[in-house]
């Protein structure tokens, strides 16, 4: 289960923060699904955080409606369409196929 932060107007969002963007009520945390699908991606050859490089960052569409930004092993094929799971590694959000 991913973490998640929901207000009762309906919006939600991976990122902690106390306050909907939205309709400026509490957030609440709560959990959600990891299951999603990729929306998008890009292979990145230059990053600022002198990481391994060629990286993958993937743009997935949660079932629970939510969409995430996730880094992927570029040396492995992903598709717009493919499912995924996204799994938290080292505080960063990573996905996996399924």
């Amino acid at each position: 289960m991913l973490p998640i932060f929901k207000c009762a107007c309906g919006y939600g969002t991976l990122l902690e923060r106390p306050y909907c963007p939205k309709c400026h009520d509490l957030l609440h945390k709560g959990e959600t699904s990891p299951k999603g699908i990729v929306l998008s991606w890009t292979i990145v050859y230059v990053t600022a955080l002198r990481e391994p490089c060629p990286a993958g960052i993937a743009m997935v569409g949660l079932e629970s409606g939510i969409n995430a930004m996730a880094k992927f092993d570029a040396t492995i094929a992903v598709a717009v369409g493919d499912r995924v799971i996204v799994e938290i590694q080292n505080g960063l959000r990573h996905i996996r196929k399924t």
